[in-house]
């Protein structure tokens, strides 16, 4: 079976993206463990969770040629992990921007179980070919489980986004102010990896316009933990920097 060469791309440049997000989400587990906070830890967590998911759509990308089961069972992994960081990701801005209600979040834990549980137990994957080679295996979420999917993440994003620079705007701290936008911002990163793999399917028939969306989806989320990383950090940053010019001074 002929290697799809934008398979291999694609599953090198995941591979690669994957790995910056390793590179800072070291960086902020070393910042836990120097100053222990929920948020922090759900931070962490959170970008660990969606670096298996780009390791586990590179398995996906190398493997479906030699073997369909593996490349399947990862392709679970990947909206598994997907799920299970995007609920993180509340857990985060929870201890950041708002107190949810103990009812909202005992049913959005809930509801994001239940669909892991579901994306686990049920085949969820169609077959279809990469355009570049007519037998090269191309892995694609059913339908009905990428619509679950959207409905459980869309309003997770946009409603953190909208929270977060509502606060934002509230606060008078400009150092506080900033550090809300650039967490808020990395939310939309979160739909925008979607939005890229939805129009590379729309342009199967273009191998151009195809492998670029493609290669495309696996940036946001390294731009997310980017971000996500600058905002957390910048208020201690700030203290540092403040604490370094005074002493200069003293």
């Amino acid at each position: 079976m002929a290697m799809s060469i934008i398979a291999l791309t694609a599953g090198i440049i995941s591979g690669i993206m994957g790995l910056l997000m390793l590179l800072i989400g070291l960086k902020l587990y070393n910042l836990y463990q120097k100053n222990p906070k929920k948020e922090g830890l759900y931070l962490c967590l959170s970008i660990f969770s969606f670096i298996i998911t780009t390791w586990s759509a590179t398995i996906v990308y190398l493997s479906a040629g030699s073997s369909l089961i593996v490349a399947q069972i990862f392709q679970k992994s990947i909206y598994t992990f997907v799920f299970i960081g995007i609920m993180l990701t509340f857990l985060f801005a929870s201890k950041i921007f708002f107190t949810p209600k103990k009812e909202l979040f005992v049913a959005y834990i809930v509801l994001g179980i239940a669909c892991i549980l579901i994306l686990v137990a049920f085949p969820t994957s169609e077959v279809d070919n990469f355009p570049d080679s007519a037998d090269y295996p191309l892995l694609l979420l059913k339908l009905e489980y990428g619509i679950l999917l959207v409905l459980y993440i869309l309003p997770t994003a946009f409603g953190i986004f909208w929270i977060g620079m509502k606060v934002s705007k509230k606060v008078d701290d400009p150092i506080s102010k900033t550090s809300f936008r650039y967490i808020s911002t990395a939310q939309l990163m979160i739909p925008l990896t979607f939005t890229f793999d939805t129009i590379a399917s729309l342009f199967m028939n273009n191998i151009y316009v195809y492998s670029i969306f493609l290669y495309l989806t696996w940036v946001p989320p390294v731009v997310a933990a980017y971000l996500y990383d600058r905002g957390y950090t910048l208020p201690e940053r700030a203290r540092k920097r403040q604490s370094s010019n005074k002493g200069e001074e003293d």
